[in-house]
């Protein structure tokens, strides 16, 4: 399934990168222009744990991305094509919605809520087509089997059933159909995890005064900004550094964002497969966190 969606928004003009392993905070990225987007893949969307939803929530917001989960089914079943699910925040789809929205701009009819699934409703087309057919509000109660109230608050925004929705195409045509936009909601402020007494990296960057998410989880375990630049960067304590470097390099080239593998212990050399290596030593010598930037620019290939 991975490979598939991967094949198939290339074939719609991204650039895309995959992690196969399973233990991670997305494992597809893509990039098309300004747009880029990270998405969680599994088998079933209720297998994914809340902090690391969460966490990709915060991580896509923190690099201006969008961040989605895509399986093929939830812990009750199928997931509908042409629904919008949620999990903690971050839209959940089938691989077929998912295509259909990212390269087509195809936004799902309905969305699946505590209750039920319900199909947001263009209030303003639907009062304008319903005046214009000249079909008063009893009329359409009648034709719909619900009280003249709920036309209301139909044209006032308020979702319907997925029966009363087809009801209303029939009638009015698609164009009363608003579709579920599967925008990211705002994580919580509280994120990422805490640094422990050792990560002496990450306490150092703080003093800098950079602003630093961690997640520690792969792809990207860090992300540091201050006053509108970031980077993104892997921290490697004592072994996978081969691995961690690959990485970092592989998205943050992807992403066209500055990249680097912070080291704890000195290492003697600037860079490791093509990235900047950073160590604690290094760290200590800067004055000002906008130096960051400048070490990793001379470093880089």
């Amino acid at each position: 399934m991975l490979r598939a969606l991967e094949r198939s928004l290339r074939e719609a003009g991204f650039q895309t990168a995959t992690l196969e392993e399973g233990r991670v905070l997305f494992n597809l990225a893509a990039v098309r222009g300004d747009r880029k987007i990270f998405v969680k893949v599994v088998e079933n969307v209720d297998s994914v744990r809340k902090s690391t939803l969460l966490e990709l929530a915060e991580t896509a917001r923190r690099l201006e991305a969008e961040a989605f989960l895509v399986a093929p089914r939830e812990a009750k079943g199928p997931l509908l094509d042409g629904t919008l699910y949620r999990r903690y925040g971050i839209p959940a789809m089938s691989p077929r919605t998912f295509l259909e929205y990212v390269t087509e701009d195809v936004l799902p009819a309905a969305e699946a809520r505590k209750g039920g699934v319900y199909v947001p409703i263009d209030g303003e087309v639907l009062r304008s087509l319903r005046e214009e057919k000249g079909i008063s509000l009893g009329s359409l109660s009648r034709a719909l089997g619900v009280s003249r109230r709920t036309i209301l608050k139909y044209e006032e925004g308020m979702d319907a059933t997925p029966e009363v929705a087809l009801r209303l195409v029939e009638i009015f045509g698609p164009s009363v159909l608003r579709g579920a936009r599967p925008t990211l909601e705002e994580p919580p402020g509280d994120l990422g995890r805490r640094l422990q007494a050792g990560e002496e990296l990450l306490r150092r960057i703080l003093e800098l005064g950079l602003e630093v998410f961690y997640s520690g989880r792969r792809p990207l375990e860090m992300i540091a900004s201050s006053r509108g630049r970031r980077m993104i960067a892997n921290i490697c304590v004592k072994k996978g550094i081969v691995e961690k470097a690959r990485m970092i390099k592989k998205f943050g080239s992807l992403m066209q964002e500055p990249h680097a593998l912070l080291m704890r212990d000195r290492m003697g050399r600037k860079r490791a497969y093509g990235v900047p290596l950073l160590d604690l030593e290094d760290l200590q010598d800067l004055e000002r966190g906008e130096e960051l930037w400048e070490i990793i620019s001379e470093r880089a290939p």
